[in-house]
């Protein structure tokens, strides 16, 4: 099968494609960090700064769950000035500048997102989310150190071509972090660069006419 991972799913693919190499046959990987270390991501740096224990404890008050509407709002507070102040003014700017029809067309196209951001969040369980914030905290899916279903993850043992896309402007997963990848496998990888930011790798509309295009087309002339 062809395995396509976007953000977390991106690293959990690689999970599942150094577990059950031969169950993949092409792996792509988009906006997703699997070296922790190099580059500079706000996320990977608050995991650093905030002790374990604000972390174990944000699992305890809720139940053993960490609400999805709370992952978002960490998001939007990396990006604060742009989320509570740029995108209310970019909407009263529409209202002034753009004429009748641009209006109601861009209008819409903020509604769909806006409504696809604030509402899809979804509830992660505690013990996922506390080995996801010791992976990012002690780097281990490229050390070796994970171990999954009773078996240690390698990203070496995966056997399948791989295709990485990451944002020129993504600060959640960084392009150092995901090509890095190509230092722990050895089989043939691509890498593509686009001019977005996380959630435009995934979404744009430069990165689907551009690059996801692409990127199926060799896919299946691969297969």
């Amino acid at each position: 099968m062809v395995l396509v991972g976007l953000c977390q799913g991106g690293w959990q693919s690689a999970i599942y494609a150094s577990i059950f190499p031969y169950d993949v046959s092409h792996l792509v990987i988009a906006g997703a960090p699997i070296d922790f270390s190099p580059g500079s991501s706000r996320l990977v740096d608050f995991v650093h700064r905030t002790p374990i224990a604000w972390f174990q404890s944000l699992v305890d008050m809720n139940g053993g769950i960490v609400p999805g509407e709370f992952m978002r709002d960490c998001f939007k507070a990396m990006h604060y000035i742009e989320r509570y102040w740029c995108d209310s003014l970019d909407l009263w700017n529409d209202f002034w500048i753009l004429d009748e029809w641009e209006r109601e067309k861009a209008i819409e196209r903020k509604r769909r997102f806006r409504n696809w951001y604030e509402h899809s969040c979804q509830a992660i369980p505690g013990d996922f989310f506390l080995q996801v914030v010791n992976m990012f905290r002690h780097n281990k899916l490229v050390k070796g150190e994970m171990e999954i279903l009773g078996k240690r993850v390698d990203l070496s043992n995966i056997k399948c071509p791989i295709t990485l896309l990451a944002g020129a402007k993504d600060d959640i997963s960084p392009p150092e972090q995901l090509f890095a990848m190509s230092n722990f496998v050895g089989v043939p990888v691509t890498e593509y660069l686009v001019d977005a930011g996380h959630i435009g790798v995934f979404m744009g509309r430069k990165a689907i006419k551009d690059y996801w295009s692409k990127i199926f087309r060799g896919v299946i002339e691969n297969d």
